[in-house]
């Protein structure tokens, strides 16, 4: 789909969110960046853009603890998100 139509957002957006259950938010995020590169208002990329990007910062600041899951779905039980 995306090489016939690299900015289809809807599938730039499923793929952000494959490469977000995969602990990539590297990938995640600038899948979703690429969506607002082609469409500004997409409010559901925009939103997960926000939370990829405090996600990130969060996964930064907490590098240092030892959390009994990995990744972000450490964060999500710790609540941290």
């Amino acid at each position: 789909m995306l090489k016939a139509e690299p900015g289809n957002a809807e599938a730039l957006l499923l793929r952000s969110r494959a490469y977000f259950m995969l602990n990539d938010l590297s990938m995640s995020k600038r899948h979703l960046a690429e969506v607002l590169k082609y469409d500004d208002g997409h409010a559901a990329a925009r939103a997960e853009f926000k939370k990829i990007k405090d996600l990130i910062k969060l996964k930064e600041k907490a590098s240092c603890c030892a959390l009994p899951f990995s990744g972000s779905f450490a964060l999500l039980l710790a609540g941290l998100c």
